[in-house]
């Protein structure tokens, strides 16, 4: 609703546990598959960015168009922020930041 309503110019950020039981990751990467916003081909069509922390590890990746930005966080279950807090808080930093170059 978000994404299809120009009333609302705002970004959406949707995180993903890489090892989440309760919402796996296949599920919620089929959810993408089923969201109608018009520009969905071109989220699909965007690069994959490989997220890493300051000391270089790989953290996550995150694929971005527009106004939508999907991050899967590795070694991170349902409560993502719980479990990978630093990890999470470079996610929000770069999100909030517009940084996912």
């Amino acid at each position: 609703y978000i994404l299809n309503n120009d009333k609302y110019s705002c970004q959406v950020l949707l995180t993903m546990g890489q090892d989440d039981l309760l919402t796996n990751l296949p599920g919620e990467q089929n959810l993408f598959k089923h969201m109608k916003w018009s520009g969905m081909a071109n989220y699909f069509a965007s690069k994959k960015v490989t997220i890493k922390d300051p000391q270089g590890y790989v953290i996550g990746n995150a694929q971005h168009y527009d106004r939508l930005t999907g991050v899967v966080v590795n070694k991170a279950g349902h409560l993502a922020t719980y479990d990978q807090p630093f990890s999470y808080f470079e996610v929000l930093d770069r999100f909030v930041n517009e940084n996912w170059a």
